[in-house]
């Protein structure tokens, strides 16, 4: 129709009571004059232009609500996503609240079916009912009519008392005209004129909606049981817009990822709300970027639409900005996926599925600048796969408004609460500076997002029993010589030749001393996650010390500290200790967690290989798994993990775990710490491994390794060198530990999501853990939780804090296997571009190089010399 004027009904004349002693009724608010009605409605529609009609021309509006407004009537119906709404004069019983008393119908041209399964929620606070959308949205194009029955056989108010009808539509629900002169009086106007006006208004209005209260008083209706006229307390109707649109609605949580509105700006932690729809994965995972400050530095962008889109009209169209310093657009390509991956989104006609957008920043900008704030831009021109351009819904609008939709904290929107108009302003104006230069004119949309700085919560960790000060005293079990302590590794007559093959990497070893000392443990024995208040209990770590041959008890001996590689422990420090005893080195380890004497049982272990059978080798033998695994305990398959990790029989009866043939290395040893099965709790395993690592640290700083071992250690020169897992480590830890001299990292990897899924060895686990959790190869929901996954480990990846290699200009030598089969050389280049520092490649492909005799030869040579100095890169 429809503009209403700014007038008031008077509440006087067709027999509407003003005894002051009468109950006040509770009503749903519907008083145009005052533009408080239910929303979105169709009161606010040209139904001849079919075009939203909102008044524009009020003095009062403040910029941001006009422009808002006059976009709005560029539409032919309202969003999507629009949650329909309603507001009370005063609290309802939210218990009355249900599909009976507040019905939503499809009106469908007339023939009108209901819709159910609608969530309702009832704000107490604000006095507001609303009721949400499916996830997908209302079906574009439709119309939907709200009915909110009243009466005692309806929704009640606080008090036990029906809802009752809101004068003005009391009005509205009578079955007489509102536009003759019998009724002039009723109406506000200084003129008889401008009394008729208001009355030709609401008439326009009752009218339009009369079609909807004869069909719900119909006592024809097969199906439905009438609602007579006089028990509806609210009644209006809602046209879904036919236009495409970019997803931007927290509800349905179908959002651009990342976004700084998904940022609190009262704690500056992300903020992402649990939805009932949430599998346990999603939840989990929700719960731990709420722990973040902020967005990973190498996942990919995300946003969605309302219907498939056209690949072709993104390229050129979707940019991403660094803010930074000159701002800078990124290169980028764009990717549309559906449910089976993106080749399946390249046909003609595009499936309907095909709504996802990926965007993927180049690989040489990874990992974004920590602490940094980046833009999406989106122009205009992008197309669904329909051939319509995509418009935006209202917070997508807002992101690109030339006008503030917050000043000095109150809203200038009539639609927003002071707190959420803050909240959209905090964000919008980070872009603002950019859309002024690059023209509004061009956009569709833009977003922000902040990246996390991983440098806080890394050295916090990193350096935990150092900043408590705690008592790191070191105990002794035994000490061994070479060959005795070695037989602990490759035990048994069978093993003795590998014992002497690996004795010559003893040598300058006087004898090894096998302890312990204690390190706070953060983690839920059950859970293995990090406990939720943040408190630790005190446990014995294993440690494995080397002397070197003639060692002076008086003189302290510098210490280079090893860093075992994954599956393996402290022990395997003795197949490198030799080459740093000749150069006067003691070397030192302990177990990492979930490693060695720390190992917890579960049900898949990290030594798996994929199974190269064919179909008929498969039937014969019955491997028909496509990743073979060794069963982590003794008796095998029919084994069961215990609550904390025991290996139980299947009666319930402590078992041993499985260790390798010739060699005493569980199976199971580290399968715990890369539990896939547990994804988003990973990165707690690293941040207890950094916590580990400040206990050894201050224990060689602080101990009386003296009175304990009979050497003292030199707190002031300490090095460090780790293998693989130990590597990754170490690059976390190292960057943060100023008191570490020099490092080599043999094997490293950064990036580390990828570098598992890049994996020649470790890819097909991470194929078969998507069919385990039945997700399709490939798929949108595979990309989205690799993405999700990065930006959770980006919390503990080397490649997050790598840069303060450059910074500090430290001492540090990588080492990388040419072909590494377990770590993809890309991710070890990654790490050595951040961090600047020099690196030595060796022609390998075994990834083990470093702990087999002659094999990594050099490579232990390259690092002992470059340990002691002798030689500089």
């Amino acid at each position: 129709m429809r503009r209403f004027g700014p007038w008031i009904l008077l509440l006087v004349g067709c027999g509407l009571p003003l005894d002051t002693n009468q109950r006040v009724p509770t009503f749903p608010l519907f008083d145009p004059g005052t533009g408080e009605i239910p929303m979105p409605n169709d009161a606010l529609r040209d139904d001849a232009r079919g075009m939203l009609d909102l008044p524009t021309d009020d003095a009062d509006l403040t910029d941001a609500d006009r422009a808002f407004r006059e976009w709005l009537n560029t539409r032919d119906g309202w969003s999507s996503t629009l949650p329909a709404t309603v507001r009370f004069s005063d609290a309802i019983d939210s218990r009355t609240v249900d599909e009976e008393n507040v019905q939503i119908w499809d009106w469908n041209g007339g023939d009108a079916f209901r819709y159910t399964g609608a969530r309702m929620v009832v704000d107490e606070d604000d006095r507001r009912l609303q009721i949400l959308p499916p996830r997908t949205g209302w079906d574009t194009g439709h119309t939907y009519v709200v009915v909110v029955r009243g009466g005692m056989g309806g929704v009640r108010d606080a008090h036990g008392f029906g809802l009752e009808p809101d004068a003005v539509f009391y009005y509205l629900e009578r079955r007489m005209r509102l536009d003759t002169i019998g009724h002039n009086r009723a109406f506000p106007g200084a003129t008889r004129a401008e009394r008729l006006d208001a009355g030709r208004q609401l008439e326009e209005l009752r009218l339009e909606l009369a079609p909807f209260f004869e069909f719900f008083e119909d006592p024809a209706r097969p199906s439905e049981s009438e609602i007579p006229r006089e028990e509806i307390a609210a009644l209006w109707s809602f046209t879904v817009s036919t236009t495409p649109e970019l997803a931007m609605d927290r509800e349905s949580q179908r959002v651009p990822l990342p976004f700084d509105l998904l940022i609190d700006p009262d704690t500056g932690f992300v903020s992402l709300e649990e939805a009932e729809w949430d599998t346990d994965l999603e939840r989990d995972a929700k719960r731990q970027v709420n722990e973040l400050r902020g967005f990973g530095v190498s996942a990919n962008l995300h946003w969605e639409a309302t219907e498939a889109v056209d690949p072709t009209s993104l390229p050129g169209r979707v940019h991403v900005f660094d803010l930074g310093a000159g701002i800078r657009d990124l290169p980028i390509t764009t990717h549309v996926l559906g449910e089976n991956g993106e080749m399946a989104c390249q046909v003609t006609p595009v499936p309907i599925d095909c709504t996802h957008v990926i965007i993927e920043i180049d690989d040489a900008e990874l990992p974004l600048a920590p602490s940094s704030t980046y833009a999406v831009v989106v122009d205009r021109g992008v197309r669904a796969a329909s051939g319509a351009e995509l418009d935006v819904m209202p917070i997508g609008f807002f992101m690109r408004s030339p006008y503030p939709i917050a000043v000095d904290g109150a809203s200038q929107l009539g639609s927003l609460t002071d707190e959420l108009a803050a909240r959209v302003e905090g964000t919008r104006s980070e872009i603002a500076a950019l859309l002024d230069g690059y023209g509004r004119e061009h956009v569709l949309t833009a977003w922000p997002f902040t990246t996390l700085d991983a440098v806080p919560d890394v050295r916090e960790a990193a350096r935990t029993s150092i900043d408590e000060n705690l008592e790191i005293t070191p105990t002794v079990r035994e000490r061994l010589e070479p060959l005795p302590a070695l037989e602990a590794l490759f035990p048994g007559i069978e093993s003795s030749l590998i014992r002497l093959v690996y004795l010559p990497r003893t040598q300058g070893v006087a004898e090894f001393v096998i302890g312990e000392i204690p390190s706070p443990y953060f983690l839920d024995p059950v859970t293995r996650r990090w406990n939720e208040d943040g408190s630790y209990e005190m446990q014995p770590v294993r440690y494995y010390l080397s002397i070197p041959e003639g060692a002076d008890p008086s003189t302290p001996l510098p210490v280079v500290i090893f860093g075992h590689a994954v599956v393996t422990d402290a022990r395997f420090m003795m197949t490198v200790a030799g080459e740093f005893a000749q150069r006067g080195f003691a070397t030192l380890a302990i177990d990492f967690p979930f490693h060695g004497e720390r190992i917890d049982c579960i049900d898949a272990s990290l030594v798996a290989i994929p199974n190269f059978f064919p179909e008929q080798i498969r039937t014969v033998t019955g491997l028909n798994d496509d990743i073979l695994r060794f069963p982590p305990c003794a008796s095998g398959s029919d084994a069961v993990c215990g609550p904390e990790g025991q290996c139980l029989t299947a009666d319930g009866r402590p078992d041993d775990f499985t260790a390798f043939p010739l060699v005493a290395v569980q199976v199971a040893s580290g399968a715990a710490f890369l539990d896939v099965g547990d994804l988003p709790y990973i990165n707690d395993h690293f941040r207890q491994a950094l916590v580990d690592l400040s206990s050894l640290l201050q224990a060689i700083r602080t101990a009386d390794w003296g009175s304990a071992v009979g050497y003292r250690l030199d707190p002031e020169t300490i090095h460090y060198t780790g293998q693989s897992l130990g590597a990754i480590i170490g690059a976390v830890w190292v960057a943060v530990t100023p008191e570490i001299d020099r490092a080599v990292l043999n094997v490293p990897g950064s990036d580390m999501v990828d570098l598992f899924a890049e994996s020649t060895f470790f890819g097909p686990q991470i194929d078969a853990y998507f069919d385990d959790i039945m997700v399709a190869n490939p798929s949108y929901e595979k990309e989205r939780l690799l993405d999700v996954a990065r930006w959770l480990i980006d919390s503990v990846d080397p490649q997050a804090v790598g840069h303060l290699y450059a910074e500090d200009d430290r001492a540090v030598l990588l080492q990388m296997d040419m072909g590494d089969i377990v770590i993809p050389n890309r991710t070890t280049r990654v790490l050595q571009r951040v961090s600047g520092r020099p690196m030595r490649t060796y022609p390998s492909f075994l990834h083990g190089d470093l702990v087999i005799p002659l094999i990594g030869d050099r490579m232990l040579s390259d690092m002992g010399q470059y340990l002691s100095g002798e030689i500089d890169m």
